[in-house]
C-alpha cells in the first residue's frame, strides 16, 4: 500500500501537488505530521500492522507521535542500513553523509517487540 508523502521527503508535513494532504486520522483539519504521515495514518488506522521507513531527523517519530502511534529513534546500532541504496546521481556534496537509518512505525509498544 501506497501512503502519501511531501515531494521532497524531508517536510514536516504530508502534502504534495499530485495528491494533496494526508489526513490527520485524530483531527481532519491537521495533517499527520512530517515524511511518513501517510504511513502513520495507516497504521493508526489498521490499514497497515506496520510502517517502514527512514528517519534522519524525525520522520518517523514525529508523524508516529502526531497520531497516537509508537517509533523508536533507530540508530545504526538497532537497525542496520545494509542494503538501502541512497543514490546521488550529480556526486552532490559527497562530503556530506547524511544517511537516513531504517526504522518502523507501530501501534503500540508491544508492537515493537
Amino acid at each position: 500500500m501506497k501512503s502519501n508523502v511531501p515531494q521532497l521527503n524531508m517536510l514536516n508535513e504530508s502534502l504534495n501537488e499530485i495528491f494533496g494532504a494526508a489526513e490527520n486520522p485524530l483531527d481532519i483539519s491537521r495533517t499527520p505530521g512530517g515524511s511518513s504521515g501517510g504511513e502513520s495514518a495507516l497504521v493508526y488506522l489498521g490499514a497497515s500492522i506496520l510502517g517502514i521507513g527512514t528517519d534522519i531527523g524525525g520522520s518517523l517519530r514525529g508523524p508516529a507521535a502526531s497520531v497516537g502511534c509508537v517509533s523508536l529513534k533507530p540508530s545504526e546500532i538497532r537497525t542496520s542500513n545494509k542494503g538501502l541504496f541512497f543514490p546521488n546521481p550529480y556526486n552532490l556534496r559527497p562530503n556530506l553523509n547524511i544517511i537516513g537509518i531504517p526504522g518502523c512505525i507501530v501501534n503500540n509498544t508491544y508492537d515493537l517487540i
